[in-house]
């Protein structure tokens, strides 16, 4: 096993000509949550082309791979997500790496996170550990649910993806700072709780009111009550918001619709915060009733609860990276926001921890995360391979 750092970052600099042309294959043919067939056959092509055993099929479309030394030791597993977005890519029509596929594209460098993962399997395999094992965990559906509500992380966990290990780390690229600089948040995730709200009524013509329930001016009501009483509940130090994403009702100009329906979504940053903004909701629906409407609030299934970083293995991933780039490297916190991401399910197994990898264009033409014009420096990935490989043999003792 490599334990310079500097030596693990030389041979992983040599793998660039490989992680670009995985990251570009990937890329050009994006798959969307549950639907990455062909990104999971390109994975396990390249397991096998490395000797590494692996089980398919996990969470769906998921994959699993194990290196161990038969030695006794801790098991350090690694997380990369591999689906895409519905978004019609629009970066440069130079890019000859362009997605291929109408309307879906790799927006938030899932395709990226993937090769970085092969890549880090590749130096293992030529590298393995002298003690103890790593697992490699490609997982299917961080973007979006299935229809149960269920998303990659929470089924691969269920699954027992991450059962026995001993922490589980990841990287997520940023397009805030460059190659070369690595940031971090606190909190890997933030709580996510989408909700439906719908207000019902009797409608009728607009120029008889009086024998309806006028829901435009519920509506505006419930509007009214749903961005106040959340911060006025809560305490202005604890992160919270909730937004209403979409609202849905009326068909024309003369009639008074009979519903309303308004989906969104609440994100808090702490179980207290999360528990006090669930109790305050109560109040909108008490609102709408007292105007005379029907109200009914349904939280949605899929809720990604709260996730914060271990210290201690955040710190290892941070001293890796300043090893191979300097004091200096660290860009700072709070890249995460209110952000949600179901790698926090892993939690639940054993300690997490996730360290943002620079990849922002050296000419910034390009755009953030979710955007037509998302593009990523492709330097980067041999940093976040090694880095990726240093952390674990440094966990490994």
């Amino acid at each position: 096993m490599l334990t310079d750092p500097n030596d693990t970052f030389a041979h992983a600099k040599t793998l660039l000509p490989q992680l670009s042309a995985w990251r570009r294959s990937l890329h050009q043919h994006p798959e969307l949550g549950f639907e990455e067939y062909e990104t999971a056959r390109l994975v396990a092509r390249e397991l096998q082309a490395l000797g590494i055993e692996f089980s398919a099929g996990i969470g769906k479309t998921g994959i699993v791979a194990d290196i161990h030394s038969g030695k006794p030791g801790k098991v350090i597993a690694l997380r990369a997500d591999m689906d895409a977005l519905p978004i019609h890519e629009a970066t440069s029509n130079d890019a000859d790496y362009r997605s291929q596929v109408a309307g879906k594209m790799h927006a938030c460098g899932h395709d990226a996170h993937t090769a970085m993962l092969i890549g880090t399997a590749a130096l293992f395999a030529k590298y393995p550990p002298t003690q103890g094992g790593v697992r490699f965990i490609f997982q299917p559906c961080e973007e979006t649910k299935d229809a149960n509500g269920d998303s990659g992380g929470k089924l691969m966990a269920a699954a027992g993806a991450a059962t026995g290990v001993d922490a589980v780390l990841a990287l997520h690229v940023t397009p805030i700072q460059p190659a070369g600089v690595v940031s971090y948040d606190p909190a890997v995730s933030a709580s996510v709780d989408n909700f439906e709200c719908v207000l019902t009524g009797a409608g009728g013509h607009v120029s008889m009111p009086h024998r309806t329930v006028d829901l435009s001016m519920v509506l505006g009501q419930v509007l009214n009550a749903i961005y106040s009483l959340v911060p006025r509940n809560i305490d202005p130090m604890q992160a919270a918001t909730l937004t209403v994403g979409a609202v849905h009702g009326g068909d024309t100009h003369n009639v008074i619709p009979s519903e309303y329906r308004l989906v969104g979504t609440l994100r808090t940053r702490s179980s207290e915060a999360r528990d006090r903004a669930l109790q305050a909701i109560g109040q909108v629906v008490s609102i709408a009733q007292a105007i005379g409407a029907g109200c009914t609030w349904r939280w949605l299934p899929g809720a990604l609860p709260v996730a914060m970083n271990d210290e201690a293995i955040l710190g290892t991933m941070l001293a890796s990276a300043q090893a191979m780039l300097g004091a200096g490297c660290v860009g700072g916190a709070d890249e995460l926001g209110l952000g949600g991401e179901d790698f926090s399910f892993f939690a639940k197994a054993a300690p997490i921890a996730m360290l943002y990898l620079g990849t922002k264009m050296p000419h910034g033409d390009h755009g953030d995360w979710h955007t037509p014009t998302f593009d990523i420096d492709e330097t980067a990935m041999p940093i976040g391979t090694a880095i990726l490989y240093d952390s674990v043999a440094r966990l490994l003792g």
